[in-house]
């Protein structure tokens, strides 16, 4: 199994607004937003606790903010930071368990397979390390990758002994986040065994939801791969904000977009997760950097240097512009 970083999230209503704003400069009459829908690494830290967002800047271990649908797609961006680097801390605990308080019991039945679940939270542990930390952009991460807003917003009470077990509270969270995408995604999860389902899955908590390509293709009665392997390397993109939150813009007043080397890499270990196990396939192990930083094309490659896939991103309309790899991006090789 590749290494992949995996997280979920939910937008408050301030910073929902901001993302409709930065879909809709994208894919004008086809933001697809759903408020309180899941979007990985964005606003909040500990319950009642705002960590404000700013301008993207990714290294190879360092925070993610907006990553933009290409032409075409319909999709909630994330703002998940990849494996960050980190100081651990401690939250507070209560030793209340009274879930009327807004604790829920972690979910073992419906949709969600227990041994599925299981089986995800403990290569979440792999990815994102067990202990609670805080990234470079201050925000603060619970162990297994939960965020607390998310785990707040399904009522589970982060700072409660009950979940002072981290992977206990990513059983919970995973297994309620899990129930809803299968809701939303029916046709995509019925299609697919479960041993496809987890890069399926990740994607869905990394973006808030899956990308039109990706659904399209994994909706067929026979699921086209190759289709979705295109959508999910077309999800590159960033607007970046400055401090004021507000869009970044050019001297001609034309949104600014870059690319994220950062999110090739996490979207060909989604593509590695979807595809492994199945006949014949060798998995994306690099992701290198071709061109110059104003026209990057990032290239997915397997261990025996074979090309899997490329792709040359780009944005369209007069008020957008591309200024190629955003500043944290290097023209460097990256494992996946």
């Amino acid at each position: 199994m590749a290494s992949i970083t995996i997280t979920g999230g939910t937008l408050v209503e301030e910073q929902r607004q901001k993302v409709v704003e930065t879909i809709a400069a994208v894919n004008e009459g086809n933001a697809s937003v759903k408020g309180g829908t899941l979007v990985m690494k964005t606003m909040s830290q500990v319950a009642k606790e705002s960590v404000p967002e700013t301008t993207a800047t990714e290294s190879l271990a360092e925070p993610f903010r907006q990553p933009i649908a290409q032409e075409g797609e319909s999709l909630r961006p994330q703002v998940r930071p990849e494996k960050p680097n980190v100081e651990t801390q401690e939250l507070p605990v209560t030793t209340t368990s009274d879930t009327s308080v807004g604790e829920v019991q972690p979910t073992t039945g419906g949709v969600t397979s227990t041994s599925f679940i299981d089986s995800f939270v403990n290569e979440m542990g792999v990815s994102e390390g067990t202990s609670d930390h805080t990234d470079q952009l201050g925000i603060s991460t619970l162990g297994y990758g939960v965020l607390p807003a998310t785990a707040e917003r399904f009522g589970f009470n982060v700072r409660s002994s009950e979940y002072a077990d981290r992977k206990i509270l990513a059983k919970a969270v995973y297994s309620s986040m899990y129930d809803e995408a299968t809701e939303q995604y029916p046709d995509v999860f019925n299609n697919l065994p479960e041993s496809e389902q987890t890069g399926v899955l990740s994607l869905y908590i990394n973006l808030g939801n899956l990308p039109d390509g990706v659904v399209n293709a994994l909706s067929q009665d026979t699921p086209d791969f190759d289709a979705a392997k295109t959508s999910l390397a077309s999800v590159v993109l960033n607007s970046p904000r400055d401090d004021n939150e507000e869009r970044l813009k050019n001297e001609e007043g034309k949104t600014i977009y870059t690319s994220n080397k950062g999110l090739s890499r996490r979207r060909a270990g989604e593509y590695n997760m979807l595809m492994e196990g199945r006949e014949n396939f060798s998995p994306v192990t690099t992701v290198e950097v071709e061109g110059t930083r104003e026209q990057p094309t990032f290239v997915w490659k397997d261990s025996s240097d074979n090309e899997v896939h490329r792709y040359k991103p780009s944005v369209t309309g007069d008020d957008k512009v591309y200024q190629g790899l955003d500043s944290g991006s290097t023209m460097d090789s990256v494992g996946v």
